[in-house]
């Protein structure tokens, strides 16, 4: 609907579509983080976790959490770009934040660090 909106200059129900959108979403993140802190908190309780890894496992459940999230609220964003037909923009996005990550991915495992970074590096795309 963005685009349409956009091609007739009907600026005012492009933002409030754009509003609905983040809004929507927005509590669909907010509940995307609820579910997973209480799946981090219940999961050394179902699942066999040894003692040492519990604190990482809650982590890396998190920030799978957040990760979700942000790409909820980042799709409102993408919509709209996707929607104008800008996928020039959209295509050099991906492509910077692919490269980033796997350049970001490659260090961290050369520098032996584990699950926690790694689930931080692959939250920023």
């Amino acid at each position: 609907y963005v685009a349409q909106y956009h091609a007739v200059d009907d600026h005012a129900n492009a933002s409030a579509t754009v509003s609905a959108g983040l809004l929507l979403f927005g509590l669909l993140a907010g509940i995307a983080v609820a579910v997973s802190s209480a799946i981090a908190y219940l999961a050394p309780f179902v699942f066999n976790i040894p003692g040492e890894l519990v604190a990482q496992t809650r982590i890396v459940i998190v920030l799978g959490g957040l990760n979700v999230a942000t790409v909820l609220v980042a799709s409102v964003f993408a919509g709209i770009v996707t929607g104008l037909e800008r996928f020039d923009i959209s295509s050099a996005v991906e492509i910077f934040l692919t490269t980033i990550r796997t350049a970001a991915v490659v260090i961290s495992l050369s520098a032996g660090h584990g699950l926690v970074v790694l689930a931080i590096i692959l939250k920023m795309s």
